[in-house]
């Protein structure tokens, strides 16, 4: 066993290794955003305490975190704690999962039903994707940046095609709310997982899909 943090007495909500596995991130059930030093267990920083905070995401150049305030997004420097950029309004739907796209080009989170996603080279927010009936939980990238995986309580998965962002399929099988989403990595299969507060939980493989690019 390695360090442990005893004296940490808040529940953690979502942890992240960052740094090249270096540091960890983890945000707490009241909002409080800590970067730990993995060999010796040390703060590196810690985030004013934020409302909501319910996932973490890593930059793909590995210098950045994003994390959501409620229906907020925020952008913050590993290196020194200072949140770079906040997107979003205050009053937004709280926001339950996000993910950034591997080439660093696109940032999308859930809010409510639909996914707003927002192009991190201009900052712009483009047209939310529409189409769950009911809260977005989970949102994944396949490796090769093509296709975006979302899930929800629903109990669908839609899948998206980041040529033109259209749907291209919906997946169905879940008996629960879905509540994450993974692809391996070598993108040929898609997980999801889910369950309820009467312990029913499942696990659900898929072959992914490969969307071609438009001639």
């Amino acid at each position: 066993m390695g360090w442990v943090k005893g004296e940490y007495q808040d529940g953690v909500r979502a942890l992240l290794f960052v740094d090249a596995s270096r540091a960890l991130v983890t945000a707490s059930l009241s909002g409080r955003i800590t970067l730990w030093d993995v060999e010796t267990g040390q703060v590196r920083w810690v985030l004013p305490q934020q409302p909501g905070v319910h996932w973490l995401a890593r930059t793909p150049d590995d210098c950045g975190v994003v994390s959501n305030k409620d229906g907020q997004v925020c952008m913050t420097d590993l290196r020194t704690g200072q949140v770079t950029a906040t997107l979003g309004k205050e009053t937004d739907p709280p926001s339950l999962c996000g993910a950034v796209s591997p080439d660093g080009r696109w940032l999308v989170a859930g809010s409510g039903e639909h996914i707003r996603r927002w192009d991190l080279g201009t900052g712009r927010e483009e047209s939310p994707l529409v189409g769950h009936l009911d809260v977005v939980t989970a949102l994944a990238f396949a490796p090769d940046g093509h296709t975006l995986a979302s899930g929800s309580k629903d109990r669908t998965i839609r899948l998206w095609s980041l040529f033109g962002w259209q749907s291209v399929g919906e997946l169905e099988g879940h008996q629960v709310e879905i509540s994450c989403l993974t692809f391996a990595q070598d993108g040929q299969m898609l997980i999801s997982a889910g369950g309820n507060t009467s312990g029913c939980g499942e696990i659900l493989s898929w072959p992914a899909p490969r969307p071609r690019k438009p001639e």
